[in-house]
């Protein structure tokens, strides 16, 4: 990895290269990455050098946005429901009150 720019200063290099790692290695071209209690939607993009064609790949760019309470806020808006995030186990974002979603 040669760059990293987060609003979130928790999301370390090590971990960032790790999760782009994985996704690569599933071959996904959006996938979901979670880090210290934090879910976030990323989307991929290969970097060619010239034409796509000669497979000059330079690297990949990873672009994405934290789903928090605001993100699933919206999402309840829409789906007219509560609203829950979870990655395994854990609960990265809700709608429901700390006592609903325990």
């Amino acid at each position: 990895m040669l760059a990293l720019q987060s609003t979130d200063a928790v999301f370390a290099p090590a971990a960032a290269q790790e999760s782009l790692r994985a996704s690569l290695d599933r071959g996904n071209v959006w996938d979901w990455w979670f880090n210290d209690g934090h879910l976030y939607h990323i989307w991929l993009q290969p970097i060619y050098f010239g034409e796509q064609s000669s497979n000059s790949l330079l690297g990949f760019l990873a672009v994405g946005h934290e789903i928090g309470k605001s993100e699933a806020q919206d999402f309840s808006n829409v789906a007219t429901s509560e609203a829950v995030f979870r990655y395994g186990s854990t609960i990265a974002a809700s709608t429901l009150s700390r006592e609903a979603s325990e």
